[in-house]
Parts: C-alpha cells; structure tokens; sequence
C-alpha cells in the first residue's frame, strides 16, 4: 500500500485509490518473503469477518507486471474478482491468492 512503491511499479497506471471493506475476508500472510524477511499479505474467505484495505486502479499491462512481480503464474497464486464496500459496492481483484 505505499504509493511511492507503487508508482515506481506499475508507472503505467494512474492509481487512484479508495479505501474500502472485504466482509467475509480476513488478513492472511500465505507465505514468506526472504528479500523483506516476513510474511507477505493477502486475503483469504472467512464468513463473519471482514479487512479494510486500499483499493488501486491498474491498467492491464500493469496488473500483468504485478502478477510476474507476485509469482502468481510460477508459484500458484491466483487472483480472484471480490466484492468491496466503501459507501457503494464495488468490485475488486485480490491476489495473490
């Protein structure tokens, strides 16, 4: 969630952001990270709970660059379409999963 980490990524977006509410997900750390030395986060489906987080707009070729970055098609994370609330209800894609 740091912008600057952020635009240093994935210059490609705007990344406009909202803050919003994942009910029925809570936090989750699925696995290590040794180049930060600590969990890396995530969200995973648990009824009765719920996460707050920030919400960015990235544009395609952006999210591709994020999911080489995540390891989404070499380690087995996936993404997933969620829905979020911040006063209205939206969707949102999570992952690495």
């Amino acid at each position: 969630m740091d912008p600057a980490q952020m635009r240093e990524r994935y210059p490609g977006s705007d990344l406009a952001w909202f803050v919003a509410e994942a009910r029925g997900w809570k936090l989750c750390f699925p696995r290590e990270s040794k180049k930060r030395k600590g969990g890396v986060g995530s969200v995973a489906k648990e009824e009765g709970t719920s996460h707050w987080g920030v919400v960015f707009a990235v544009n395609e070729s952006d999210l591709l660059r994020l999911d080489a970055y995540e390891g989404v098609s070499t380690k087995g994370y996936t993404r997933e379409l969620i829905d979020v609330v911040d006063g209205q209800r939206r969707q949102s894609t999570v992952g690495p999963m």
